[in-house]
């Protein structure tokens, strides 16, 4: 089977960002399957072939990816980013018919513009289609009051019906986000649930990371990392908040913040306000490769959004690699991700009563130990194995959709 693979913020374990696409397009690839992803250099830098080319065509472990070089960044204004996805949109819908001969059109959002392409092999190269949903699209825009004029509105919302209606089968990235689809009219046996994945194999072949030893004054300090987008969307003005109150506490317990995005300044001056610097240690972006070893050194794992409802069922890569690490998760928001902590005490999940959230920060990881540790591993490989997660993918997903 040869398959066509869109998404426009492909990336692989040498950068940073979220790994799902390349872990499975490499293991169809090893199944003996043909994948053409294409993609932007958005999440995947990589080098224009010539000064004034447009598409890049590279090989990366048997996957044929074919990169648009149309920018894209999180500190970009929500105006240029707009404009990103058109361009992104309307090349590679052109793009899309000069790839030939591939049996079925595998395509990932976000955005949810990503389904123009899609839509336009469905209908002209008369394909099956399979569309993964990874957050709702209108709805956290229109929640976060980005997109308010209603003809605007209807149009999406008309166009996110129309892509559910004409996909052979939807991949939905949690519970939460199939519930959310098929209150919007789709019969519930079109729609899988897949989640993020842990990485257990990769997790198991990395060192730790000194620097974040270097953090630790002594056997009792611990180091909570968050590792991400420094966006609107992921509050991480919470966590400066958090600090403070535990530095006023006197808590032997440092944040690591790793990586980049429209907010990244404005937190390193919260930071310097609440006279945090040693408190909260700021890093750049590393790749997928170097971010497992700050896991695997870390005591817990943050993973925060916004006090907004729609953005409860998001998956994000953080609790999945948290477990695999066998590290404590802690969020600040309610959704699928909060039942699941909960319920097999895997984690912690804080209000936005700082305070509190502060003493039962406190509490928690005094009384983490490595039994604890062990055991939420095993959770890892019970639950969110990547290799057991692809087997559904592959032979009740896609196989049956040719």
């Amino acid at each position: 089977m040869r398959i066509l693979y869109l998404h426009q913020y492909f990336t692989t374990p040498e950068f940073s960002g979220g790994v799902r696409s390349y872990q499975f397009a490499r293991r169809l690839v090893a199944a003996g399957h043909q994948v053409d992803l294409i993609t932007s250099p958005a999440f995947y830098p990589v080098e224009k072939k010539r000064k004034r080319s447009l598409i890049t065509k590279c090989v990366v472990d048997g996957i044929t990816v074919h990169v648009i070089h149309v920018n894209y960044g999180n500190e970009m204004s929500f105006f240029r980013r707009v404009v990103s996805f058109f361009l992104f949109m309307l090349i590679s819908s052109a793009y899309v018919l000069r790839v030939k001969g591939y049996d079925l059109i595998y395509a990932t959002s976000t955005p949810l513009t990503i389904g123009v392409p899609a839509l336009t092999a469905r209908f002209l190269r008369r394909k099956p289609l399979v569309f993964e949903v990874r957050d709702m699209w209108p709805d956290i825009p229109i929640a976060l009051g980005f997109i308010k004029n209603p003809l605007l509105i209807k149009v999406l919302s008309c166009f996110e019906r129309f892509l559910y209606d004409k996909a052979s089968r939807i991949v939905a990235l949690s519970v939460g986000i199939k519930e959310e689809i098929t209150h919007k009219g789709i019969e519930e046996n079109k729609v899988e649930v897949i989640p993020n994945a842990s990485d257990l194999v990769d997790f198991d072949h990395t060192s730790v990371q000194p620097q974040v030893d270097q953090l630790r004054q002594n056997e009792n300090s611990r180091v909570c990392l968050y590792a991400g987008t420094f966006g609107y969307v992921n509050d991480l003005s919470y966590l400066v908040l958090l600090a403070a109150e535990l530095k006023a506490k006197k808590a032997d317990i440092k944040l690591l913040l790793i990586g980049d995005g429209a907010e990244k300044e404005l937190i390193a001056k919260r930071i310097k306000e609440h006279e945090l610097e040693g408190f909260v240690v700021l890093r750049p972006p590393v790749s997928k490769n170097e971010l497992i070893s700050y896991i695997k050194s870390s005591d817990a794992c943050f993973s925060t959004v916004r006090d907004i409802p729609a953005l409860f069922n998001n998956s994000a890569n953080k609790f999945f690699d948290a477990l695999a690490a066998g590290k404590p998760i802690i969020i600040n928001h309610g959704g699928w991700q909060a039942g699941v902590i909960e319920e097999n005490n895997i984690g912690l999940v804080l209000g936005h009563d700082i305070e509190q959230a502060a003493d039962r920060l406190i509490e928690y990881l005094n009384g983490v130990t490595p039994a604890d540790n062990e055991r939420i591993a095993a959770f890892a490989r019970r639950n969110y194995d990547r290799d057991v997660l692809f087997k559904i993918l592959l032979f009740d997903v896609l196989e049956p959709s040719v």
